[in-house]
C-alpha cells in the first residue's frame, strides 16, 4: 500500500492494466468496492503526498487525469503535475477511488500513537482525589476533644472570697513578690452551710493549640441550706 493512499484514500483501479472503463462503469467499479470516485481536488491531494501513475482513470467531475511527478512523454504527454484530460464520458480509462475508512484508520491509529508517547499523565493526575480524603480524617479528629477537670490555681481563692462574705483581711505589703501565695482567710457570715473541699472542681474546655495558661475556668460550687 502506498504512501499517498494511506494518507489520503485515494487509489487507481483497473481492469488488469488495461482501460475497460467508461464513466457509468467507473462509478459503477467503485460502489462495488464500498467506496466512491475520487474527485480532482482528492487527487490533487494524494499527488502532493507522492502518488504517480502512467494511467489514465475517471473522477467524480466526469474528466480523466493522470498524476505525474517526474516528466515522460509516454504519461501525460510529458507534463507533470495532475494532468486532465476532457473526454467523452464513454472513452475507457481506469478510475480514482476514494476510501474514506482509509482515513478514519489513520485518525486511529494517530490518536493511539498519541496515547502511548505520553503515558505519565494519566498516571500523575489519578492521586489528586485522595487528598481532601486525609484533610477531612484530620479535621475529624482533632475536632474531638473531652472535658477535663482540673483544680483551680489557688490564686482565684483571693476572687472567690466576695461570694463568701470576708470577715477579716490579709494584708500583703506592696513590696512582696506576685508569685507568693495570698492567704486565704475567708469564712461564711450567714448560716447557710456551704459545701466545699479542700479543691473546687472546675470544667473547662480548651482547645490543644492555644497554651494551658490561657484556658478560662468556670466554679461550680455546690450550695445548700
Amino acid at each position: 500500500v502506498s504512501e499517498s493512499y494511506k494518507s489520503t484514500g485515494v487509489f487507481l483501479l483497473t481492469d488488469g492494466g488495461k482501460y475497460t472503463l467508461n464513466y457509468t462503469d467507473a462509478t459503477d467499479a467503485c460502489l462495488l468496492l464500498n467506496v466512491t470516485m475520487a474527485t480532482f481536488a482528492q487527487v490533487e491531494k494524494a499527488h502532493q503526498h507522492g502518488l504517480e501513475t502512467c494511467k489514465y482513470g475517471w473522477v467524480a467531475d466526469r474528466i480523466a487525469v493522470v498524476p505525474r511527478l517526474v516528466s515522460d512523454r509516454r504519461c501525460g504527454q510529458g507534463n507533470t503535475g495532475v494532468v486532465a484530460w476532457s473526454a467523452p464520458l464513454t472513452k475507457m480509462f481506469g478510475v480514482f477511488c476514494f476510501n474514506s475508512s482509509a482515513l478514519a484508520d489513520l485518525d486511529k491509529s494517530l490518536e493511539t500513537s498519541s496515547d502511548s508517547s505520553n503515558p505519565l499523565t494519566t498516571l500523575t493526575q489519578a492521586p489528586t482525589p485522595a487528598s481532601p480524603l486525609v484533610r477531612t480524617s484530620s479535621v475529624h479528629t482533632s475536632s474531638t476533644r473531652t472535658q477535663i477537670t482540673s483544680k483551680p490555681p489557688q490564686q482565684t481563692s483571693e476572687t472567690l472570697a466576695p461570694l463568701f462574705g470576708t470577715t477579716h483581711t490579709a494584708s500583703i505589703s506592696s513590696s512582696a513578690s506576685p508569685s507568693l501565695n495570698p492567704i486565704s482567710t475567708h469564712a461564711p457570715v450567714s448560716p447557710h452551710h456551704f459545701t466545699t473541699s479542700d479543691s473546687v472542681d472546675y470544667t473547662a474546655d480548651f482547645s490543644t493549640s492555644a497554651p494551658p495558661s490561657t484556658f478560662s475556668a468556670t466554679p461550680e460550687l455546690a450550695l445548700s441550706k
